[in-house]
């Protein structure tokens, strides 16, 4: 768990830099498609990112270091710190971030029984195709998940044909994929505000996209922003599913009216994110960030390393003599996990 708990704090770092990038150059265009794949990369590349970094940079900057999958080359970088101190921090953190990432799970899972006993419990028909299943709780604003579609008994009296062209749409495309995939992230990385952020966000764009399906396929306009003025006070359901949103109802009016931007210079707008992943990757590539993202592990590390043999060319050294080495000092390392011994050659 700690390993987790190390590796959530290296997704943090992305996930943050990246959606800030995003907020301040895509967050107002109208390509929705695009809009969408950028917060799903996001997401995507902060999830990957540290892994790959810590596959790729022993390749390329320490061709003759050789280490074991659990430990990392940076073990060592807080020689000349307080790493009590600093680990005794760290292992509180990781207490409350256990914590919260439970909770998150928890009402994750409430919220997934909720809508499958909701779907359980209603009775289903066929209606354009698609299964519908129709509720007798009226309190309960339509929503979709995965394929399937639920609607109260009032709603499906009075504005089914409406509410079923926007619920195809978030089936169509797949929103509730993206969905399950900023609930486990938010499980993960539940005290960073991007997360939230990013999951907001998404959800307006898959609100932008149901509403543009539903007009696209046959919906009046008028008569269609005109439902969701009526509907802009009612009811909601769980986050994980894709409900009638009425959030930013302006905004999603707003959206159905005005042209898509088609200008040339559109791809401008990706140039701050690419900054942003430059920085990313220089953060996470720097020791000292290392160095904290693994701290939990150090204790851990430390007490495997004391059974372990040692050696510095080729002299026997105690893991003590061995903390009092700089990193940079040492040349080579090489692991021989048979006879539990390590090699170090110094400079």
């Amino acid at each position: 768990m700690e390993t987790l708990f190390s590796y959530s704090c290296a997704a943090s770092i992305p996930l943050l830099l990246l959606w800030m990038a995003y907020r301040a150059a895509l967050a107002t265009g109208h390509r929705l498609t695009s809009r969408r794949i950028t917060l799903l990369s996001i997401i995507v590349i902060s999830l990957l990112l540290y892994p790959a970094l810590c596959i790729i940079e022993p390749i390329f900057n320490n061709p003759g270091l050789t280490l074991s999958d659990s430990e990392p080359p940076y073990i060592f970088v807080f020689d000349n710190y307080s790493i009590d101190n600093i680990s005794t921090f760290m292992h509180r953190m990781f207490a409350v971030w256990i914590t919260g990432a439970a909770t998150v799970l928890l009402l994750t899972a409430v919220e997934l029984t909720r809508i499958l006993i909701v779907i359980n419990r209603s009775r289903t028909t066929m209606l354009c195709g698609r299964t519908v299943h129709i509720t007798d709780n009226d309190r309960i604003a339509p929503f979709s998940f995965f394929g399937a579609i639920v609607i109260s008994e009032n709603d499906f009296n009075s504005h089914r044909q409406l509410i079923i062209a926007h619920e195809t749409g978030h089936i169509h495309y797949r929103h509730s994929l993206d969905m399950l995939l900023v609930q486990a992230t938010a499980i993960l990385c539940w005290y960073n505000p991007a997360i939230w952020l990013i999951r907001r966000e998404l959800k307006s764009v898959h609100e932008y996209q149901a509403d543009n399906y539903t007009v696209a396929h046959g919906c009046d306009t008028r008569s269609y922003q005109m439902f969701l003025i009526n509907r802009a006070i009612g009811s909601n359901f769980p986050t994980i599913a894709n409900n009638l949103n009425l959030c930013r109802l302006k905004k999603r009016i707003a959206m159905m009216q005005d042209s898509r931007n088609t200008s040339r210079h559109q791809y401008l707008r990706f140039i701050p994110l690419a900054f942003s992943m430059a920085l990313c990757v220089l953060t996470l590539g720097t020791p000292m960030v290392k160095a904290a993202i693994n701290i939990t592990r150090i204790n851990t590390q430390q007490t495997d390393m004391e059974k372990i043999d040692m050696y510095i060319d080729g002299a026997q050294v105690t893991y003590d003599e061995l903390s009092e080495i700089k990193p940079q000092e040492i040349k080579a390392i090489t692991i021989d996990k048979t006879h539990n011994r390590i090699d170090m050659t110094s400079r």
